[in-house]
Formats: structure tokens, C-alpha cells, sequence
């Protein structure tokens, strides 16, 4: 049987999306101390594969009509996706993380816990925050009637000279609670380094012949350090969805 040639250029560049729609929809760097894995400080932690490995069909690479771009676009954001769901739920099962519930949820409500975590930060926010999508126009507009002034630009919620980058929840990643994390209340330690923490391998299977293997994956520990620098706010009334 004649042997088919992949189209090496065509695998190349769903690699590159793959790489490039991860990283832009990673949180990692962005709401984290990420840093590099050293042995000598980190040799004796454990650490978690997350990616994907599965087969896919080789006709993608040897037939130039199909255009397989957009599954590994959206391979990378689901790695980032799952990786941003592993911290929240990390966060969320912690017991001896600092919870709140309260009937609603205002712009007062985060500003006390903010002002109470930030008592010894400089203008640089050391702060993020997860919110639940479903406040997305509360937070835009009812917060900012009520205040009088804008308060959410640049998806960061704007607290005196604080800006607190907002991470929102979604189908991909759900929850309801409010999170205010200090960075450096966790470490997010990465094999074998934060730049090149996602590692993709594209190759024909030796298992299945009609098919090439794909494993993208991060590996990465994932450590609260301090669980009394995140604040976990349950509202007891939840909001409509934006329409």
C-alpha cells in the first residue's frame, strides 16, 4: 500500500493555534506566582498532568481539504479552562479558607473584604478576583449607579487606587461564589517552566494506522500556602443571568 504523506506544515500550524488559544485564555500567569520548578525546592512535591491525549483522524493531515484548525484552538482553551477549574475548586474545598455569606452581594460587600486584605499592599494590586458571570452587568452598571462612578474598567474592579483583575465564571468553569485570592496566598509551581509549561506532541499512531495521537499537556502543582488571604463570599440571593 502506497504510504500517504502528512502535511507537516498543516501539523505545525494546528500546534501553533493549539499553543496560542491556550495561552491566551490561561489564567495562570495573569491571577497567579507562577514560577518555574527548580528540584533543589521543589523535587518533593506532587504534580498534575492535565491536558489531552487522544486520537484524531490522520485524513486531517494528508487531505488538503480539510481545515482542522479550529479543533485545536479550542484543545488549548480547554486545557486552560480546566486548569482555571482545578484552582477554583482547589479554592472552594479548602476548609480553612475565610467564607462569607451574605444576602447580597454589593460593591460595599467586596470593597470591606478588599480594604481588609490589601492593609499592607502598595498601589499594585496583589489582589485578583473570581466572579460568577451571572454579575457581569450588576458589577457594570447597577454598582456603578449606585456609586456614582464607574467601577469596573478593563475587567478589573476598581477599589480606591486598587485595581483587582476580574476572572468571570462560565459554562466551561462554574461557580457561584465570589473569590477574593491574594497571589501570593498560592503557589502554582510548573514543569519545566512557566514559558513552556505546555507540551504538545503530534504523531502518527503506532495503535491505531488511520489515526495520529495528539498529548498536550501542562504539569503543574498547585499549593495554598495561606488560606487566610482568600476570601470565599456566598450570596444567599442569586442574580438573573445577562440576557
Amino acid at each position: 500500500m502506497k504510504s500517504v504523506q502528512l502535511d507537516i506544515d498543516k501539523m505545525n500550524r494546528c500546534k501553533k493555534s493549539l499553543s496560542e488559544y491556550y495561552f491566551q485564555a490561561s489564567i495562570v500567569e495573569k491571577a497567579l506566582d507562577a514560577m518555574d520548578y527548580v528540584e533543589e525546592h521543589h523535587g518533593d512535591l506532587e504534580f498534575l498532568k492535565f491536558g489531552r491525549w487522544i486520537y484524531i483522524p490522520k485524513e486531517w493531515f494528508t487531505d488538503p481539504s480539510v481545515c482542522p484548525d479550529i479543533a485545536f484552538e479550542d484543545i488549548g482553551r480547554g486545557i486552560a479552562f480546566g486548569e482555571k477549574k482545578h484552582i477554583v475548586q482547589q479554592i472552594l474545598a479548602n476548609p480553612k479558607v475565610n467564607r462569607v455569606s451574605v444576602e447580597k452581594v454589593t460593591y460595599k460587600t467586596l470593597r470591606a473584604i478588599v480594604q481588609q486584605l490589601s492593609l499592607s499592599e502598595e498601589r499594585d494590586s496583589n489582589l485578583v478576583l473570581f466572579s460568577p458571570i451571572e454579575y457581569f452587568v450588576t458589577m457594570h452598571i447597577d454598582w456603578a449607579r449606585e456609586e456614582g462612578r464607574i467601577l469596573v474598567q478593563n475587567e478589573s474592579l476598581l477599589v480606591g487606587d486598587l485595581g483587582l483583575k476580574i476572572f468571570w465564571s462560565s459554562k466551561y468553569v462554574d461557580f457561584k461564589e465570589f473569590i477574593v485570592v491574594k497571589r501570593s496566598s498560592c503557589r502554582f509551581v510548573v514543569k519545566p517552566n512557566v514559558k513552556n509549561r505546555l507540551q504538545i506532541e503530534l504523531y502518527e499512531s503506532q495503535i491505531q494506522p488511520e489515526s495520529m495521537e495528539l498529548k498536550a499537556q501542562t504539569v503543574f502543582n498547585f499549593t495554598i500556602l495561606d488560606p487566610q488571604e482568600i476570601r470565599v463570599v456566598h450570596p444567599a440571593l442569586p442574580v438573573k443571568s445577562p440576557q
